[in-house]
């Protein structure tokens, strides 16, 4: 009996719909040997067959040094160094892969929901072990779609044509309401980076006024902060950090925008470029701060870190490393995200 194609066709290579999964590259990053195979199975019956695979974080670093990838799927807990958040991180940070690639991540450990919740640089989507092929299948269909979405966007973000990033922005949250929020949050990024400060608040206000997600808090303090509204971007902070106290970029953001108010005035006063010391550092030394040549002005040097690194407020075990922090605002570079002002 012929059956009747006009009744819930599926996709055709020519639709928005349709995936080409044997057109894809993945890798697969997983400790445990046997997990490993298991997910290449997976992706090989789906029809990904260019699979390679990673046992650790500094294996995958290597692999995507070596060629691109489209799709990353990784463990969270990799044993001994870096884990999965880590190593996405160091990714993004190290402009190693690009918005256009699918990072996923897998895990056994439940609490990751409140990493994932609270992190600046989140995967793309992420699973709890154990799951099914077809979730798998599924979730990653929805990613490469979303992906797809915001493909012209991401082009004219690499190419440096931010205000075409945010015009393409506006098309999908008027067309594609389904990636709202995520066309917001990828907007919102874009004008603190062209420097359009209130739009971006009045952006944020509005993504906080349809559900106060942590990002969104930090975006808007982030937005006050450059407009030297310190006052209402602290008020801010102190609320992010109440409701996600693992945030560690508001952490950051709240030393920046706190300094201010903490720092003395401090006297410019000239004085040979010869000492190591400002005028007055001895009061009982009256040869200190007496140059015939004066040539610099003594101003105090900002910390190499974080405030709130240098205090302890946050432990250790949740600081990024050195090599995590941004040459160009001295900020972690979750908190400034790499983007091209710096």
């Amino acid at each position: 009996m012929p059956v009747d194609s006009s009744v819930n066709p599926g996709p055709t290579r020519t639709s928005d719909a349709f995936i080409d999964y044997s057109a894809l590259r993945a890798l697969v990053v997983e400790d445990y040997p046997g997990m490993r195979n298991a997910l290449r199975l997976s992706l090989t019956n789906f029809g990904i067959t260019r699979v390679q695979l990673a046992a650790n974080a500094a294996e995958a670093i290597y692999q995507v040094k070596q060629k691109p990838y489209d799709f990353i799927l990784c463990d969270f807990n990799l044993g001994e160094g870096r884990d999965g958040q880590q190593l996405l991180e160091e990714l993004r940070h190290s402009h190693l892969i690009s918005l256009g690639t699918v990072f996923m991540m897998v895990t056994a450990e439940s609490y990751y929901e409140k990493v994932v919740a609270t992190a600046e640089l989140a995967p793309d989507d992420y699973m709890i072990k154990p799951f099914s092929p077809e979730v798998l299948r599924s979730r990653l269909e929805s990613v490469l779609l979303r992906k797809r979405a915001f493909r012209d966007a991401y082009r004219h973000f690499h190419a440096q044509k931010l205000g075409a990033a945010v015009a393409d922005c506006d098309t999908l949250i008027q067309d594609k309401p389904k990636y709202l929020v995520d066309a917001l949050r990828f907007k919102g990024e874009l004008l603190v980076t062209l420097g359009r400060f209130e739009e971006a608040e009045a952006l944020y206000q509005q993504v906080i006024t349809m559900r106060a997600i942590p990002w969104a808090r930090l975006g808007l303090a982030r937005a006050l902060h450059l407009q030297s509204k310190d006052e209402a971007a602290e008020a801010v902070l102190r609320d992010v950090m109440e409701q996600a106290p693992g945030m560690v970029a508001a952490y950051d953001l709240l030393s920046v925008s706190a300094l201010p108010k903490r720092m003395p005035t401090l006297p410019r006063t000239r004085w040979n470029r010869g000492s190591p010391f400002p005028p007055g550092r001895f009061a009982g030394n009256r040869s200190w701060g007496k140059s015939p040549t004066p040539t610099a002005i003594w101003k105090p040097r900002p910390p190499p870190f974080p405030m709130s690194w240098r205090r302890g407020v946050i432990p250790f075990s949740s600081r990024p490393a050195i090599s995590a922090i941004c040459a160009g605002c001295r900020w972690s570079r979750a908190t400034c995200r790499g983007l091209p002002t710096h």
